[in-house]
């Protein structure tokens, strides 16, 4: 694995930042990060970035700077380690987990784009997988980490606020202990998280000339295209979504996949069965309706997905077959499970064949000739794949209603 992360092609655009920007941080430092108008990543990125600059012994170019996939990679497998210990818990076959350990998708984004996204997919599963456990404090430490990667997490807080909600007693807000903490009010929790964010953010306080709002914003507002390549519904309606501003279509999508997200809510509050389903199907509602997508954005419902398959969905056939005691209600476990891993599977397609549709590594590193021009990577159709998956994820996330509580 490590061999094929540091020699296989990857992306020659990407490369550039990040030679550019660990140039730059070994030369000035943390805390003049910002003072670079051209580094528009959120601390956490810019720390690995830092100490990547600060350990790395060799000059930094293009064959160097890949090592910086590597603590991508272990999070990687972080992400398939959680799935795994989900699977434990629902009593599946670990031997599932292969379809994502060895999945050229989820591996696609670290080794051939050479892109940090799994990062923040890793701490959010953390923290959905640590609320699953009961684990308040650090469920929201992780979510922390998470949001100071990639402010794309933030669309999860609110099903991480319902999971948070159901905890037990002697793990709720009001009565959580931390170790050395005692027992605190919520308000001592909030002041709690307050300090542990500006603690993240500390090194680049009064260290700038800009504030912390325009550093965000150099993000969101990097691109105003009503795609940046992420094969979503919008090319269904524009030629080329790419080069097309997004000036009055920025605030109807963010009303359409908010109304989305505020049924998606309703639907797991009223169900704890539903929530990685709601999870993944949150995640691709977003990538499909809102603008200025990327096409990496799509990997965290391609890993949502799968942990929604396998939790509870494979566990319909043997652990909740004794509870299944009528007829229909098995046929209904049957079709979900079935539809799951379509969904799953469509996800996986449509993701890899929009990442090489705009990458193209098969024909400028590899030596093939493939035409992408093809129907094979036509962006209608891989937004229609995608489609077909939300509505196979919708689904099951409306017919989880229907089973019995784990």
């Amino acid at each position: 694995m490590l061999g094929l992360i540091i020699f296989l092609p990857d992306s020659g655009y990407d490369k550039y930042f990040w030679v550019t920007w660990t140039r730059y941080l070994r030369q000035h430092g943390l805390f003049e990060a910002y003072n670079n108008p051209e580094i528009n990543y959120h601390p956490v990125l810019i720390y690995l970035i830092d100490a990547f600059s600060f350990l790395h012994w060799r000059t930094i170019d293009n064959t160097s700077i890949n090592w910086l996939k590597v603590p991508t990679a272990v999070l990687d497998w972080g992400i398939i380690f959680i799935a795994l210990k989900l699977m434990q818990k629902h009593k599946v076959n670990l031997q599932w987990g292969l379809l994502l350990a060895f999945n050229p998708a989820f591996w696609y984004n670290t080794v051939i784009w050479g892109q940090f996204d799994s990062i923040w997919v890793f701490f959010t599963l953390l923290s959905f997988y640590l609320a699953d456990r009961g684990k308040f404090y650090y469920s929201t430490l992780a979510f922390l980490l998470a949001i100071n990667t990639k402010l794309f997490a933030l669309f999860f807080l609110p099903f991480l606020i319902v999971m948070w909600s159901r905890l037990k007693p002697d793990t709720n807000l009001s009565k959580t202990k931390f170790h050395f903490y005692q027992e605190d009010s919520i308000g001592a929790i909030v002041v709690k998280y307050i300090l542990f964010q500006l603690l993240i953010l500390l090194p680049f306080l009064g260290n700038t000339q800009y504030t912390i709002a325009q550093i965000i914003q150099r993000s969101t507002e990097y691109y105003n295209s009503v795609s940046r390549n992420a094969y979503n519904i919008w090319y269904y309606f524009f030629d080329n979504p790419v080069t097309t501003a997004d000036t009055n279509l920025l605030a109807p999508a963010i009303i359409a996949a908010g109304l989305s997200f505020i049924v998606l809510l309703y639907l797991q509050y009223k169900n704890k069965l539903s929530i990685w389903n709601s999870a993944a199907l949150a995640s691709l509602v977003f990538f499909l309706f809102l603008t200025r997508m990327h096409e990496r954005y799509a990997h965290a419902a391609m890993v949502f997905s799968f942990v929604a398959w396998v939790t509870p969905y494979i566990a319909t056939r043997s652990k909740f077959q004794r509870q299944l005691k009528k007829d229909e209600l098995q046929k209904q476990a049957e079709q979900m499970h079935s539809s799951g891993i379509i969904a799953f599977g469509l996800i996986s397609v449509a993701y890899i064949l929009n990442l090489e549709a705009v990458m193209q590594t098969l024909n400028k590193s590899l030596g093939f000739n493939i035409n992408y021009n093809s129907i094979l990577f036509n962006p209608k159709l891989i937004a229609t794949l995608y489609v077909i998956s939300l509505i196979l994820l919708l689904y099951n996330t409306l017919n989880t209603r229907k089973l019995p509580s784990p």
